[in-house]
């Protein structure tokens, strides 16, 4: 009985002709590539001139701004003049034709460029009367692997750009606001500037996520679109070295990004539960209505505050059986703090009526008359009469008189009052 061998299954045969076609695919479109205007741009890109260190400084320094005025428009300004891109985009095309020198030279003015912008960011932070931190800056301080995967995606396609020179000037804008480099190390000089060193190691995080990010994802599409170390004449390093340098790098920076991913999602949940929780003791018609709750984690466990217009005060025993539900339904102990508002009781409202019901309940509604105005208007009117009596004191009000003009108008007395 013959078997095929494996080495001419069905399964590897088309694993092998599938990787011809890429291949040639490859082959055609690196064809169009300008390699070496490509490799003469990214060492331009790393020469650190004055140029360069201004744009770098400015663009920090208006991130900044907006980070403290809480302004997304005047962020996305300094994503669009920061010049960072340009080395980040270098290192990456180093790794992939294993140019040592040139991975030397991106790598010091990545870092050369990392602590001019820490350093000014600190300087303008502790000369700003803005220290307060903005949801712009809190957004900044906590990076989970979909930042990981975004950095990836848009290097990815910004190194396509570069080669293929197609929508060039498009792409690289939307790369820059998309990976933002420069915004995070503000966050940072802002948290060293406030003494707030968890929120500094937060923007740190997502800048150099973003940088390693940028870095593999462009060397992928480089080597895919044939930049080879027989490119270049300097000194070269091993493949073998490079995807360990790279692997090891991206592994390290996933365990955090994975641990913040799964403790949003649990504080997501978490609150979505103690919502339903509240609301099904809290919000009952008529009588009270919950507004607004937030959570906070302490040691001895989860303190809620909740707060509640009520038409008469929550007592103690329903207070106490929401604890038990809140703390059953997350498995924690829980703190409650209730603020309760008394309000008018007609300002509780029950939950509407479906529209086609006021639809068939309408031609029972009686209809405005004259007469029904008339009643409606009286008890407003003298009570303008008694406020317009103190506000005019010491002078008398001697008439106060409301007419209605219709049909039946003639047949109504003009209804006055007298202070």
């Amino acid at each position: 009985m013959s078997s095929t061998p494996p080495n001419h299954s069905p399964a590897r045969k088309a694993i092998q002709n599938l990787r011809m076609t890429v291949g040639r695919y490859l082959d055609s479109k690196s064809a169009d590539v300008q390699h070496q205007e490509v490799i003469k741009e990214l060492y331009i890109r790393t020469d650190l001139t004055g140029s360069y260190i201004a744009a770098l400084v400015f663009a920090n320094l208006i991130a900044l701004i907006g980070l403290l005025s809480n302004s997304v428009a005047v962020v996305i300004g300094a994503m669009l003049i920061s010049p960072l891109m340009g080395p980040i985009f270098s290192l990456g095309l180093s790794f992939a034709m294993g140019n040592l020198v040139l991975a030397r030279k991106s790598g010091r003015i990545i870092t050369i460029s990392v602590i001019l912008t820490i350093a000014a960011a600190v300087m303008f932070t502790l000369m700003s009367p803005l220290k307060e931190a903005t949801p712009e800056i809190l957004a900044r301080t906590r990076p989970n692997i979909y930042d990981l995967l975004v950095a990836i995606f848009a290097g990815a396609i910004g190194a396509i750009a570069l080669c293929t020179r197609k929508n060039y000037l498009f792409t690289t804008t939307g790369i820059a606001i998309a990976t933002a480099v420069i915004p995070p190390l503000s966050v940072v000089g802002y948290g060293i500037g406030t003494l707030q060193l968890g929120m500094a190691t937060g923007g740190f995080l997502l800048f150099f996520t973003n940088l390693v990010a940028i870095v593999i994802s462009s060397n992928i599409v480089f080597m895919m679109l044939r930049f080879r170390s027989s490119m270049v004449e300097e000194a070269i390093y091993p493949l073998k070295l490079r995807i360990k340098i790279l692997s090891l790098t991206l592994a390290v920076i996933s365990i955090p990004l994975f641990t913040t991913l799964v403790s949003d999602i649990h504080a997501l949940k978490l609150s979505k539960k103690m919502e339903q929780t509240l609301k099904s003791h809290l919000n009952l018609a008529g009588h009270s209505r919950l507004t607004g709750f937030s959570i906070d984690h302490e040691e001895t466990g989860v303190r809620v505050l909740a707060s509640v217009n009520t038409v008469e005060g929550i007592d103690g025993a329903t207070e106490k059986r929401l604890i038990n539900a809140l703390s059953a339904g997350i498995g924690q102990k829980v703190m409650l703090e209730l603020e309760q508002v008394l309000v008018k009781a007609d300002t509780i409202k029950s939950p509407q009526t479906p529209f086609a019901k006021n639809i068939l309940a309408s031609p029972s509604t009686p209809k405005e008359t004259l007469a029904t105005l008339r009643g409606k208007t009286m008890g407003v009117i003298k009570e303008g009469c008694n406020e317009a009596a103190v506000f005019l004191a010491p002078w008398p009000v001697r008439d106060c008189i409301i007419s209605f003009s219709g049909t039946a108008a003639s047949a109504i007395p003009p209804p006055d009052c007298r202070a």
